[in-house]
């Protein structure tokens, strides 16, 4: 699929679902899961969505672009992890409106 982000929108976990719910692709459960001990989350909103055509797996990238990784969308962060701690101090001077 090729897209374009058009906006993304912040808000309680309770709003986003609210007003998004018909048009993002998981269950209510699982999207309370997703957002589980967050005030605020995130949706991206899409346009010009189209589908790759033809279909392009991972393999067949790979062989074009021996370097090519896969951007990754999602990242758990844990109470101990090094990426949290840079997080949280990189943006202590900014923190979230809540």
């Amino acid at each position: 699929m090729v897209a374009v982000a058009d906006q993304v929108v912040e808000a309680s976990p309770y709003s986003l679902w609210k007003r998004y719910s018909s048009e993002i692709a998981i269950s209510y459960c699982k999207f309370q899961n997703y957002c589980a001990g967050v005030e605020i989350a995130c949706v991206i909103l899409l346009r010009q969505i189209q589908p790759l055509r033809p279909a392009l797996g991972l393999a067949a990238i790979r062989r074009i672009s021996k370097e090519f990784r896969p951007p990754q969308f999602f990242k758990r962060l844990t109470a101990d992890g090094a990426e949290l701690h840079e997080f949280m101090a990189s943006n202590s001077s900014h923190p979230l409106e809540q």
